[in-house]
Formats: structure tokens, sequence, C-alpha cells
């Protein structure tokens, strides 16, 4: 209605024609493009299923394979063999990690499977090195390795039969996937169709009885129940006594500090925060565990000796002494430093503490001293049972030896190697670290040395 009057429209015949065509049109349009869609739809749910098979089909033969391969593994007698066969089982172990992974099976929390997967290969690897550098395979190593020959036999015989399940279509990873998610609506309840998700669950249950391990490797299972060794014994600490800690390791206010959420992993902590500032202290023994400033320096005014120094003040007035630094970084006007504890004249690496220091004005900006906490205790230094001399023979004759000191080196496992530190030249001018055990003169470890205007840094 407009002004009171009705409006008509009047269409001709051919009007009315073209309207009815373009209104067929579209409809065609939208139904096709309907028709296209579920289609593409229906093609990558297909698609979906085959990539799910081959990850299935790939974690059967890679199972397969480990089971064959810890088999061999229980009669292999010489170095050679034990090496070959270590580097297959990281191999399969590796790919058969990389299958699970791509599983919609995430929600199950498979961590036993996981846990056996990452450790096989490393405890292989780790058996491989003993039996190199001439050390024997103890009784209980072989034990170990029994069982794990028996879980990978297990673990193996449950996919396979996985695996012909989904061939003959008795299960689908999308009623799998399915499955769990209407598992996870019930709040754990079980769900309609366990059959499916039931063979997931049943290789967790394959490791009842599953033997710790215990060897020198990143996934040993010591890492996972490792106490900090400073604070063991260590009495607890009030809360009050922590944040006049936390201020005076942050460098302000005791008021202006806030309590955050209290930290309960390995290392249980008080946390404190300001606008700008967050510190963790420990419950136990009130070891300053971490300082973080969120400020971002401008500008360089001060020298990388002048850093270091303020550094060093700031460590002795945590009570931090005995401490080296080792290396450094200079990045987006901030320089951070790494110090060593030392004791008898050895640097002792896994000893760590980090320090973070502005450019423009010397305010520290971080501080992290988790590796001190965690391995700092007083060592029983002994004489090297290799010489000096001795220990430069086993460095390569290419190499040029510019200083050398004796060290104590982290493992991947979280132990610790007594060695000599090399600091080498190659012929192309490289400049690398070489690392040779104190007591056997194993080439334990070679680091390349990075020295310029940003730093000195290993990788």
């Amino acid at each position: 209605m407009e002004n009171g009057k009705s409006v008509h429209l009047n269409f001709t015949k051919r009007g009315w024609v073209r309207i009815v065509s373009y209104l067929c049109a579209v409809l065609l349009v939208l139904g096709v493009g309907t028709a296209v869609n579920f289609n593409n739809a229906v093609r990558y749910r297909i698609l979906l299923e085959d990539t799910y098979s081959q990850s299935i089909t790939g974690l059967a033969s890679n199972l397969t394979g480990i089971s064959s391969t810890l088999s061999k593994g229980l009669y292999a007698s010489t170095p050679v063999q034990v090496s070959s066969l270590s580097a297959q089982l990281w191999r399969d172990a590796s790919a058969a990690k990389t299958a699970l992974t791509s599983l919609p099976v995430g929600e199950l929390h498979l961590d036993n499977t996981n846990r056996f997967l990452s450790q096989i290969g490393d405890y292989a690897m780790t058996l491989s090195k003993k039996s190199v550098s001439g050390g024997e395979i103890s009784e209980q190593e072989r034990k170990q390795f029994a069982a794990l020959c028996e879980y990978g036999r297990k673990l193996s015989d449950q996919l396979f039969q996985m695996e012909q399940n989904i061939i003959q279509g008795q299960i689908t990873m999308e009623q799998i996937k399915k499955d769990i998610e209407n598992t996870n609506k019930e709040n754990g309840a079980e769900p309609q169709s366990g059959e499916t998700i039931g063979s997931f669950e049943g290789l967790e249950k394959s490791f009842t009885d599953y033997p710790e391990l215990e060897y020198d490797g990143p996934f040993s299972d010591h890492i996972l129940k490792r106490e900090p060794q400073m604070l063991k014994g260590a009495a607890q600490i009030p809360y009050e006594e922590a944040q006049k800690l936390a201020a005076k390791a942050a460098q302000v206010e005791y008021a202006s500090l806030k309590p955050g959420s209290d930290e309960n992993s390995t290392m249980p902590s008080y946390t404190f925060n300001d606008d700008d500032v967050w510190v963790g202290v420990t419950k136990a023994g009130g070891f300053v565990v971490y300082v973080i400033k969120s400020r971002i320096p401008q500008a360089t005014t001060l020298t990388t000796d002048q850093a270091i120094k303020t550094a060093r003040t700031y460590l002795e007035g945590l009570n931090l002494k005995s401490l080296t630094h080792t290396y450094y970084q200079i990045k987006d006007n901030q320089c951070t430093i790494n110090f060593a504890h030392t004791q008898g004249g050895v640097t002792i690496y896994p000893d760590l503490v980090k320090v973070t220091v502005a450019m423009d004005n010397g305010e520290i900006l971080g501080f992290d001293a988790r590796g001190y906490i965690s391995n700092h205790y007083n060592r029983t230094i002994t004489t090297p049972k290799l010489s000096l001399e001795q220990a430069k023979q086993v460095v390569d004759k290419k190499l040029k030896i510019e200083s050398n000191h004796l060290v104590i080196i982290p493992t991947t496992g979280q132990f610790e190697t007594y060695c000599y530190e090399f600091t080498v030249t190659s012929e192309t001018g490289d400049k690398l670290l070489i690392y040779i055990n104190a007591d056997t003169g194993v080439e334990e470890q070679i680091l390349i040395l990075t020295e310029d205007e940003n730093g000195r840094i290993t990788r």
C-alpha cells in the first residue's frame, strides 16, 4: 500500500514465461549444486575411510615387523647384529607412531600403546650403543627385552585381527569415530557398539604388568618419576615467605605481587604475578624457579660483558655462586646467558641457570633455574681414568685443538657423563666441541659452535 492505493503488478504472457523459466533454472542450479556437494561429501568420506584403512594396515605391518625383529634380537650376540636390529626397530616404531596418530582415536588416551612404541626403539638403540662401545648386555636387560618381545607379539596379533575385521567390513573407522564421540557424550558410559572401539581398548589392556624400563634414553620410566635433586628432604615454606622471595627475585615491591594458581608438577610451586611479571617459588625449600617479565627493550646500550656482569651480580644476590657463564644469545635487545655450576674445576652442564638481561638498562627480564633445581647436588669428582694426552688421541687428527677442560654433560636419559671437552677448529674453519668420555675414551658427543655478534651458541 502507498497513499492508500493498491499496487498491481501487470505482466504480459511473455513476462510470466520468463519468470517461470528463471525460477526453474534457479531450482535446477540448486539441485545440481546439492547433488554435487552430496557427491563430494560421499567421496570425501570414502577417501577418509581409505586413509584410515591404510593407516591401520601400516600400523599392523609395523607391529608385525617389531614383533619379528624383537624375536631376532633375543638371539643377537654381535655388536653389528644388535646395531642393525636396533635401527630396524627404531624405524618400525617411528612409522607405527605416525600411523597411530593419523587415526581418529586420540580421545581414547592410548597412553600405554604410545609408551611402548616410544620406548621400544629408544631402548634398543641404548642397548646398541652399549654393545658397540664394548659393553655386554646384562641378564636383566635380556629379560626386559624378552618381555617387550611378548608384548610386541600380542599387539601384532590384535592389530592383524583388527585389520582383517576392517577389510571384511565388520568394523569401519567411521563407526569407531562415532562410538568414541557417543562415549564422550555419555560421560564415559559404555558405547552401544563396544566391539569397535573395544579393539583399540584391547591394545591398552594388553599392557597389564608391562615392565618399567629404566635406561639411558628420553623415554625411560625413571624420568617420569624423577624428583628434583634440590627438593629431596627440603622443608615446606609458608606462602608469605615464598612471596618475599618472589619479590626479591623479581626486583619488585612485596605488596605488588598477587597470588597465582599453584603449580602441582614434579616441582610443586607457589606462583605470583603483577601486571607484567610472573614468578614461581618451590613449596619445598623455597627455591625461585623462574621470573618472567614481558617488557621488550627498544634499544641496546650495554655491551655483552656488561650484561654478563649484571647477570652474575643478580645470581650472587640470590645466593647462587660457583657458576660460570658458558653460552649467550642476543636477540630483540635482550641478552640471555647460560650459567653452569662448577665444582673442583669441573663445569657441570646439567646444573643450568638462564638469565635474560635488558640491553637498554640492565633490568633482569628473565630467570630460569629449573635445570639447576632438578640436577644440582654435591658430586664426587674423581680423577679421570683416561689421561689428557690419551683423550687427545681420540680426537680426529684433522681437527686443531684450541682448548680443553673437564666437564660433566647430560645424556638423553638425564644421566650424566664425565668428559674432556675439546674446543677444536676444522680445516674449513668450523668450530666444534668434542666430548670424550674421561673414563672410557668413547666419543660421546659433537656440537657445532657458532660465535658471532649475536652470541655464542651450540647446535
